[in-house]
């Protein structure tokens, strides 16, 4: 997340689009604090905070592999399986 235009967002699929679909994301670090999370995700996430988890002085959170959940809601309000993964955070 460096605003070089290349992977500088988190992105789950074409989501910016009504696909009748929406995601819930979790991030946490690798201590099992959640760092960041949004209960109506846009593809947004650029590496910050939201006022919890390790900072460095500002809201970009520290290099390092952080480990995210996003659960899937359908428009009838059914939860499908949670998309788990890590995800490594460059800062440099």
């Amino acid at each position: 997340a460096n605003n070089d235009g290349v992977n500088d967002t988190f992105n789950v699929g074409s989501i910016e689009t009504d696909e009748g679909c929406k995601y819930a994301v979790k991030i946490f670090n690798r201590w099992g604090k959640l760092v960041y999370e949004s209960d109506d995700y846009k593809n947004t996430w650029t590496g910050y905070h939201n006022n919890s988890g390790l900072t460095t002085g500002n809201s970009n959170l520290p290099t390092g592999t952080y480990y995210y959940i996003v659960n899937v809601i359908d428009t009838g309000g059914d939860a499908l399986r949670p998309i788990t993964g890590y995800i490594y955070l460059g800062t440099h």
